[in-house]
């Protein structure tokens, strides 16, 4: 970060002062996006390795295991739409309209709201998985509970 620096205790013209903090604000906006990818493979590992347990698991009828498909599905379908908002922002914005604060703010605004989903897609999880344990534990079964979620070997 290059805020407060001067040309001259830098010892470089104004112009690549100027140029230097372009850069650095893009760098900036790569880093959010980048932190906003991470979320949403985090939110899709979440979706690939634990809600199949969910649906197998024994103590949910087939009419609560497809409501729990359908719930992660939205997390998942609306924080890939974000992720894919965030590249329509940068490329509608090739002629440079935006200036860098909209442009961080619009990216800055998609990451919140997909850091929110893995909240959101976790709190759903472990929500599910208490409501199993529950079940589980009002048929004497813990040790199955454990055994199937691997809590244990």
């Amino acid at each position: 970060d290059i805020k407060g620096l001067t040309g001259e205790i830098l010892g470089i013209d104004q112009k690549i002062l100027e140029s230097l903090e372009k850069v650095s604000l893009l760098i900036k906006d790569y880093k959010r996006i980048k932190e906003t990818k991470d979320i949403l493979q985090q939110i899709i590992a979440v979706y690939i390795e634990k809600v199949p347990l969910l649906v197998q698991d024994g103590n949910f009828t087939t009419q609560q295991a497809a409501a729990i498909v359908q719930s992660f599905d939205l997390i998942l379908d609306d924080s890939k739409a974000l992720v894919t908002s965030i590249l329509n922002i940068i490329v509608k914005d090739n002629l440079f309209m935006m200036d860098d604060k909209q442009r961080y703010d619009a990216i800055n605004g998609i990451y919140l709201s997909v850091k929110q989903h893995y909240g959101t897609i976790c709190y759903l999880h472990n929500k599910l998985l208490y409501a199993s344990y529950l079940k589980s534990h009002d048929r004497g079964d813990l040790e199955g509970f454990a055994m199937y979620y691997s809590l244990y070997h």
